[in-house]
């Protein structure tokens, strides 16, 4: 992006300064691109899985609608922010996405998505569902909206029977004891 402002310093005397400044915003520019508008409002804001014993993989289901007028295909993946190594690749992620991957949602429909969490024990997971939508009568290429989910893999319980500490020997004399 080209960018280009005006700063104007009026002096209480009169006196005024112009300058104008022309730049290239980056990657780390303070100054935000203009967002896209959105075509797919989410019911629910982010999931909360809570805490899952190892082992056990449990569902959720997300209902999205179009609020556009036009046909929209909709790509649904997964980015995995878990805190502890990053997943890399899809199958390393605690959370999946049981939908089919592209879904053809119809203008102003609604559709839900079934998303899984498996977790890994003692990790806390966060990621977002990604849902990408297009349609070639948008204005824009791709409409990008994020679900935050969450979910934290909880240990295995081990059994509460004591072990003895101290073992002792009976001797056994002509069948007392």
């Amino acid at each position: 992006y080209a960018d280009r402002a005006k700063l104007v310093l009026e002096a209480t005397h009169g006196g005024r300064h112009e300058i104008v400044i022309v730049g290239k915003l980056g990657k780390g520019s303070a100054a935000a691109k203009p967002t896209a508008p959105a075509v797919i409002v989410p019911q629910q804001k982010d999931v909360q899985f809570g805490s899952v014993a190892q082992g056990i993989t449990s569902e959720a289901i997300v209902s999205i609608r179009s609020i556009v007028d036009v046909d929209l295909s909709v790509r649904c993946r997964v980015a995995d922010i878990s805190s502890g190594s990053p997943a890399s690749k899809p199958e390393e992620s605690s959370f999946k996405v049981v939908t089919p991957s592209l879904i053809q949602l119809k203008a102003r429909q609604s559709t839900s998505i079934v998303l899984q969490f498996t977790p890994k024990p003692g990790v806390k997971s966060r990621g977002c569902i990604v849902l990408s939508a297009s349609s070639p009568k948008l204005p824009i290429a791709v409409a990008q909206t994020r679900i935050a989910v969450s979910g934290f893999g909880k240990a295995k319980k081990t059994s509460n029977k004591r072990l003895p500490t101290r073992i002792r020997a009976i001797k056994i004399q002509d069948g007392e004891s």
